[in-house]
């Protein structure tokens, strides 16, 4: 179950995707955000779990499972760490000066690197609940196949990931699928538009409003994204 403190970071990212950055409430949860991920980014902290020797300590149904260190929640329930709707909202954001982009690349660097996108199942311990719940990889700023054309175009906006390995494998792979009239044609479940499922998590609306009734819709929809990614790694 969702805990109510997301619910803020849930909103501010979509708001902020929809133009409302420089509204008061919006800005202020935003930089407080970024205020706590960056203190996780410049430690350069990538061992997030509990010791074996700590989580077996927890009640039979989480003892020896990934649980986050205590120190990465926050009193309200939120993880510090990087979620997909950081990304989401840090992909659209205008800073407004050079201290607001150096921190936006900051949590980038962090999330950009190669211990954070391996990183797999984690679980939140709640301590008053004495119960745990799932914040596992879609959650966080990873690559996931279920999203992989939705993430590798939100991480192209940025710098930060272009000389990671897994970054230069995901275009690379992306272009092998150019046709030999140098248009894409990529599988059909990369342009996934699916009812009542989720956008961030699993990629599920990435349509552009194509009739897909007809053969020429991956093509054209394909084509436009590569020459976004293109166009937003020039930027």
């Amino acid at each position: 179950m969702m805990k109510p403190a997301w619910l803020p970071m849930i909103a501010a990212s979509y708001l902020i995707a929809a133009g409302y950055h420089g509204h008061t409430a919006v800005n202020d949860f935003f930089h407080a955000r970024i205020e706590l991920l960056c203190a996780t980014a410049v430690r350069a902290d990538y061992g997030l779990y509990l010791s074996p020797q700590k989580s077996g300590r927890l009640p039979k149904p989480w003892s020896g499972k990934n649980v986050y260190r205590q120190e990465l929640v926050s009193d309200g329930g939120e993880l510090a760490l990087p979620s997909i709707y950081d990304l989401y909202a840090m992909a659209h954001f205008e800073p407004q000066s050079d201290s607001e982009k150096r921190r936006v690349g900051q949590v980038v660097k962090y999330l950009s690197h190669d211990a954070f996108q391996s990183l797999g199942k984690g679980y939140m311990w709640d301590p008053v609940r004495r119960s745990c719940h799932s914040a596992e990889n879609v959650y966080l700023a990873c690559l996931t196949p279920e999203r992989s054309l939705l993430f590798t175009e939100l991480v192209a906006r940025f710098p930060q990931p272009r000389q990671n390995a897994w970054f230069k494998n995901q275009i690379s792979e992306l272009e092998t699928f150019e046709t030999d009239e140098c248009r894409f044609c990529f599988p059909t479940e990369y342009l996934k538009e699916k009812r009542n499922s989720y956008h961030l998590y699993s990629g599920s609306h990435m349509g552009l409003g194509e009739n897909r009734r007809k053969k020429v819709w991956r093509e054209i929809e394909s084509t436009f994204r590569m020459l976004n990614i293109r166009r937003l790694m020039k930027a």
